[in-house]
């Protein structure tokens, strides 16, 4: 015969409020992460439509692109690339645990300056040499 998976009616609640608790917790942090990858699109569509408008019009006579249009762009190009490209060229041995401070100053890396740069690069560009 074998052990009864809890031993006391306490076992019960406290696995509850553990289950509780951890259902809250992941879904706060889906609530924190939907909107930052919806920054993620609206912040790289916008440098996306610029760089098109600056640089592809001109050179091969094509339409506008809106930041609406270059948000499905965006969407559709991460979709078939992928997101997490950066984790396919390191070792698993390489991967080391971050402090939540490093997390965050990766994400606003990737999220605010890496496009900043770019689109800043893209116009000095443009302005001196195109």
């Amino acid at each position: 015969m074998s052990e009864p998976l809890f031993n006391t009616n306490d076992d019960v609640i406290s696995a509850g409020a553990k289950i509780g608790c951890m259902s809250t917790v992941v879904t706060l942090l889906m609530m924190i992460m939907i909107p930052v990858v919806f920054l993620s699109w609206c912040i790289d569509a916008i440098v996306a439509s610029y760089l098109w408008n600056w640089f592809l019009v001109p050179t091969f006579s094509l339409a506008t692109l809106s930041v609406s249009k270059s948000v499905g762009l965006v969407v559709t190009v991460r979709f078939i690339v992928g997101y997490n490209l950066d984790s396919l060229n390191r070792n698993n041995n390489d991967i080391k645990k971050e402090t939540l401070s490093q997390e965050l100053v990766r994400l606003f890396s990737r999220l605010i300056l890496a496009p900043a740069f770019l689109l800043i690069s893209a116009w000095i560009f443009r302005h001196f040499f195109f």
